[in-house]
């Protein structure tokens, strides 16, 4: 186990985090349970202002938290392993395989992406959002395989946070979906929310809902479809800064769920993994730009419950 003593953390409220109780907000900010949080809460560790904050208070867009802990940063393990589709000396592009984590969850967690990554680029910790994200721009979901960018300083990762803010990373998603869009090419806009019921999924929101427009930004995909066949077609999905399980739920709400996602299609047909594959990557850092793609895996078959693509 290894522990960071890190400075005080200043965490910002986004637009999008607006209206969560505080305990929910910081534990996901911070990477740790419920119950951590409320501790830290409750033990006088987190401040807004000159004011102790409370566990119940309602997250408002802008304002700052002041947070003093220990964080678990994520044990190095040299025996994963690491498929690396890129690196310089500021960044690494890995491609992560369907079923790893893509960082720890809790306190001792191993076998995820990113003990792979401070195993191989130590300076990689202390660098990044959380002591057990240590690098990483964006996480994916464990079923879902592909691209994941992680920096290896400090500046980079300020720079490549700004540049994901600002929508300059291009993010591309590969999908075997359910159905057959009504369309070759289309956008999916909405705003997205953390689902009211369910905190395993997200919410679609038509976007002239003025209520939640007023902390929720508008998400929007992009969608073509490049092949059909049966009850199936392959997609591609692009985004910029995607919101948590945007792909995921754009796609179910236009109707045309991916295979194999028991969260947001539990009636359709289960399949061995879920079929959506981050391919493609792109954007620029420390005055030079990356493009880095990697192919979908071979269990983007016969096994998803659809034929294999023609030679």
């Amino acid at each position: 186990m290894v522990l960071s003593d890190a400075p005080p953390k200043r965490l910002t409220v986004e637009a999008d985090q607006t209206g969560q109780r505080l305990d929910r907000w910081l534990a996901d900010r911070l990477g740790v349970g419920r119950k951590a949080a409320q501790r830290l809460i409750e033990s006088g560790k987190v401040a807004r202002s000159t004011r102790r904050a409370t566990k119940s208070e309602i997250t408002r867009e802008g304002t700052e938290y002041l947070v003093h802990t220990f964080q678990e940063a994520a044990a190095p393990d040299p025996t994963l392993k690491l498929d690396v589709c890129f690196e310089n000396e500021f960044i690494v592009v890995a491609n992560k395989p369907s079923g790893q984590p893509t960082a720890p969850l809790r306190p001792g967690e191993t076998g995820t992406l990113v003990n792979a990554l401070v195993a191989r680029y130590p300076e990689m910790e202390g660098v990044g959002y959380r002591a057990r994200e240590p690098g990483i721009l964006h996480r994916l979901d464990t079923a879902t395989s592909g691209l994941v960018l992680a920096a290896r300083d400090a500046q980079t990762f300020d720079e490549l946070t700004t540049a994901l803010k600002d929508d300059r990373i291009v993010k591309r998603y590969q999908a075997v979906v359910h159905g057959w869009p009504r369309a070759k090419s289309f956008v999916i806009e909405s705003l997205i929310v953390p689902h009211p019921r369910d905190t395993r999924r997200v919410e679609c929101i038509e976007t002239d809902d003025r209520y939640v427009a007023d902390y929720s930004k508008v998400r929007t995909t992009q969608v073509v479809v490049t092949d059909q066949d049966d009850d199936f077609s392959d997609v591609t999905a692009t985004v910029h800064r995607a919101y948590r399980h945007q792909v995921r739920a754009h796609l179910a709400w236009n109707g045309t769920p991916i295979v194999g996602d028991s969260v947001y299609a539990p009636n359709a047909p289960t399949a061995e993994r879920l079929a959506l594959h981050a391919g493609y990557i792109a954007g620029a850092t420390r005055g030079s730009r990356f493009e880095v793609e990697a192919a979908p895996p071979d269990d983007f078959g016969p096994r998803l419950g659809r034929r294999a693509p023609s030679d």
